[in-house]
């Protein structure tokens, strides 16, 4: 099976949601790198190391990782292991797909829960040199996690259209 480009989604309000994810993932990896430079820069050349920009860096990268997680669902590209359920006839696979994506749902709905009471927790506690909130931290969870479960659910949605076809329901990523 060879990996295609993902299907574009039909309606413009999904559209517009990939454009923003995706832009402020771009976004995020190009402050990351601006912000680590200046920090190699400031310690190695200038020998003035900036202890904001080491916060900043943290917080930019922690949002990275959960907006990143949530666009790779999109395209279903999380790792998976797929060898010995490739062997397993397709409604065995469907019902271990199934599950899986029932397991996802969970953890995501713990990963929310958790991440908005440590938000609220924490909110309080302020970066020493960044003088912001810790909470800004820890709202990525509850930020990114609704965005995750849209495009678990659209690649579920996905994949029971086309059940019918002969791709595997475990074949990794999207396929044409």
């Amino acid at each position: 099976m060879s990996r295609a480009s993902p299907p574009q989604p039909r309606g413009g309000a999904a559209r517009i949601v990939d454009l923003v994810a995706d832009t402020l993932l771009g976004a995020a990896l190009l402050v990351t790198v601006a912000v680590i430079f200046c920090q190699v820069v400031l310690r190695y050349v200038v020998a003035s190391p900036s202890s904001w920009l080491d916060e900043f860096a943290v917080l930019i990268f922690a949002w990275m990782i959960f907006l990143g997680a949530a666009v790779a669902q999109r395209t279903d590209s999380h790792i998976a292991m797929g060898t010995l359920v490739a062997l397993l006839s397709r409604p065995a696979q469907r019902s271990l797909y199934l599950l899986r994506c029932a397991a996802m749902a969970l953890v995501l709905g713990v990963l929310f829960w958790q991440g908005l009471a440590l938000t609220l927790r924490l909110s309080s506690v302020e970066y020493p040199a960044m003088g912001i909130s810790r909470g800004f931290l820890y709202v990525a969870l509850p930020a990114t996690v609704p965005l995750f479960l849209f495009y678990l659910g659209r690649v579920l949605l996905r994949r029971w259209r086309r059940r019918s076809e002969a791709d595997s329901w475990w074949s990794h990523g999207e396929t044409r």
